[in-house]
């Protein structure tokens, strides 16, 4: 009972972090190429990949259109990391909640497989019964239980069960082997960025390292920036943002510009 109500409490507050969350908003409306230019610097990293870093989007009054964003036609924005534009709740799923859509998705297959061990429990008390007394001896109450709307409703409402646990399973799986790496663009640049190989940090990265942000559907700290693209290669597996910026001088040029674009 309690269990039950936790999970149907948890599936309705992922529901309305879904909803509420923006799901992959973009600060910055100018293309780092035209921020370089403005404060007169000469960054290879940018100069390198300048057609993707340089690209607008004309549905969106011109503005700076990132690598791996994409503009949804039904919100009519562009969205950072965007999966798929869930109709369900009406609203696109991106980096930021694309964790609660998960654990949504995780929380539904709980109660599914709860509503399933009820149903179950109800037929094998139905069968005990008639095991018991027998066929002659049932009561009329009994026999008009077994052949009542209640089981023909039981019998449906564990077919939605089992269908509804094969969609969410499959959806889930797509979406944790579909875990966006940190890296865009490495299939078309012949893997010449890094990625996260490790499926465990591909979890962290999206759910956080504290075991509670596993759990509950509330908002984490994410190791992102806009410019992801330009990184050179480091080792797989460590957070790369902090790792490149750990790795030049707060004195350096760099520095400000990259960290100019960290998703907050």
């Amino acid at each position: 009972m309690i269990g039950s109500f936790i999970s149907l409490f948890l599936l309705g507050f992922a529901h309305y972090q879904i909803v509420y969350t923006q799901p992959g908003p973009i600060t910055i409306t100018e293309t780092p190429v035209e921020l370089m230019q403005q404060k007169n610097l000469e960054l290879n990293f940018i100069k390198v990949n300048k057609e993707q870093l340089n690209k607008k989007c004309q549905k969106c009054n011109n503005k700076w259109k990132p690598p791996k964003t994409h503009h949804c036609q039904t919100c009519k924005k562009c969205i950072h990391f965007r999966d798929h534009h869930c109709f369900w709740f009406n609203c696109c799923v991106g980096y930021k909640n694309l964790k609660y859509f998960c654990q949504f998705l995780m929380y539904f297959s709980i109660v599914l497989i709860m509503q399933g061990i009820s149903c179950l429990i109800w037929f094998f008390n139905q069968l005990q019964q008639l095991h018991n007394y027998g066929l002659i001896n049932l009561q009329w109450s009994s026999v008009y239980t077994l052949i009542s709307i209640e089981v023909i409703f039981k019998l449906f409402q564990l077919f939605m069960i089992y269908a509804g646990y094969q969609l969410i399973y499959q959806l889930l799986k797509d979406k944790l082997l579909q875990l966006p790496d940190l890296t865009t663009y490495n299939e078309q640049r012949g893997n010449k960025y890094v990625y996260y190989a490790d499926f465990k940090w591909k979890l962290i990265r999206l759910l956080g390292k504290n075991i509670l942000y596993w759990i509950l559907p509330i908002p984490n700290k994410f190791n992102l920036n806009y410019l992801e693209l330009t990184y050179p290669k480091v080792t797989a597996g460590e957070e790369l943002f902090d790792y490149y910026l750990g790795h030049l001088d707060k004195q350096d040029k760099d520095y400000d510009f990259y960290k100019n674009f960290e998703i907050k």
